[in-house]
């Protein structure tokens, strides 16, 4: 007896580690998983957000995650249905979510939760890095607001230029007014056309003054920026003439699809960069940017038709 006892207990023993290990691989059976098919984007970016669930057939799984439209800075545009496939001895459902975000930063996507046969199971966390746009050359700067420096004191001589200055424009009008002829008053045209009518006029007016060709990158954005605010402003019923570049793109959302929105906002970013960082966009993207706008015109007037 005292000889095979040892082998008795060795023998409980080991069926106890099996029983044990067979319940965690039991517990392991369901699992569930958030995973992004990028971790980097740019602004106005999409993305995919995929919720995975690992189950055993036969499990009653309820509670299936809900992700609100807005999320910590990110944005749902377009939800998938929850689908099922079997893979062995194993159920995957899964959900595949398509997302963008506006505010550069990195952003969390916070653990979730769902009940199989009546029990909690948790997710990860999922992250995304929202970035600015990137620019070619040297390397890009936020713009700082501009610190005005104290003028210095008034010297004597600054002070009898701008009287002597003053005196002659006093005279200059005195002339003008002796000399000058009533003139019929005049009334600016009102344009007969639709507000996409002056948008492509506004465009073949600005391709034929050969800016991109002359280098005059400032003025050939600064002119095609304008022109999208104005029609911008009579599509959104909003004034966009003295509104930021994060405001245009608030009100153009919705407007346009991912991809157009995103190319939308690429060109709107490079003309805030070449007005003020400047950016030496080159000829080619000019070009491109051009055509980007044009397309968004047409597609917002197509919709609002």
């Amino acid at each position: 007896m005292s000889v095979l006892r040892p082998r008795t207990w060795g023998y409980r023993l080991s069926l106890l580690l099996v029983c044990l290990l067979a319940g965690i691989l039991v517990g392991k059976a369901q699992y569930l998983t958030l995973s992004t098919d990028r971790k980097d984007i740019l602004l106005g970016e999409q993305f995919t957000l995929t919720i995975k669930l690992t189950s055993s057939p036969g499990k009653v799984v309820s509670g299936w995650p809900l992700v609100p439209d807005s999320l910590n800075h990110l944005e749902v545009v377009s939800r998938g249905t929850v689908d099922s496939v079997r893979e062995g001895n194993k159920i995957i459902y899964s959900q595949a979510l398509v997302m963008t975000g506006f505010d550069s930063g990195h952003w969390v996507i916070p653990q979730m939760g769902v009940k199989v046969d009546g029990k909690e199971i948790t997710s990860a966390s999922a992250d995304i890095n929202v970035q600015s746009i990137k620019l070619d050359g040297a390397e890009y700067n936020d713009v700082k607001e501009i610190i005005e420096v104290p003028p210095p004191g008034p010297e004597w001589k600054s002070i009898l230029l701008y009287a002597f200055g003053t005196m002659l424009l006093l005279l200059l009008v005195y002339f003008w007014w002796r000399n000058r002829k009533k003139k019929p008053v005049g009334f600016k045209p009102v344009s007969k056309g639709t507000a996409y009518d002056d948008a492509i006029k506004a465009l073949e007016a600005l391709q034929k003054e050969q800016l991109v060709e002359k280098g005059e990158m400032k003025k050939f954005y600064s002119g095609l920026y304008d022109i999208f605010r104005e029609f911008g402003s009579v599509v959104s019923a909003k004034s966009l003439m003295q509104s930021t570049t994060d405001d245009v793109l608030i009100s153009m959302k919705g407007e346009l699809e991912g991809n157009s929105f995103s190319k939308l906002a690429e060109v709107l970013r490079i003309s805030d960069a070449v007005k003020f960082a400047k950016y030496g966009s080159s000829k080619d993207e000019a070009r491109e940017s051009f055509i980007v706008m044009k397309d968004s015109i047409d597609q917002l007037n197509k919709k609002k038709a």
